[in-house]
């Protein structure tokens, strides 16, 4: 049963190859580094302005699995940009990497 399983999901990976496509930072419309490592703002590394501001009495520059990262430790922890340039295109993706201590709160 193992096998059929791991059998089926290897090839189901290797029919979704085919729609894997690479990052293109000339079309992205934001990009959050999070290299700062002090103040109240993130950079828009994309060159399209979208920088933020970070909300959030607790939020706290600490290291991240690539260079920089900012701890949200709450509920009314965000990143708020009053406009997004550049959204509004028919299709987008979004990435980020999380890590997360407590998913039971």
């Amino acid at each position: 049963m193992k096998i059929k399983l791991l059998l089926f999901i290897f090839v189901v990976s290797l029919m979704l190859i085919g729609y894997v496509n690479a990052f293109d930072i000339k079309t992205a419309f934001l990009i959050y580094t999070f290299e700062e490592g002090a103040g109240d703002k993130v950079k828009d590394v994309s060159g399209n302005g979208n920088d933020g501001i970070i909300k959030g009495a607790n939020a706290k520059w600490v290291k991240g699995k690539n260079g920089g990262g900012l701890f949200l430790g709450g509920a009314n922890h965000s990143i708020n940009t009053t406009t997004v340039n550049g959204v509004g295109k028919t299709y987008f993706s979004e990435c980020l990497w999380a890590n997360f201590e407590n998913l039971s709160t």
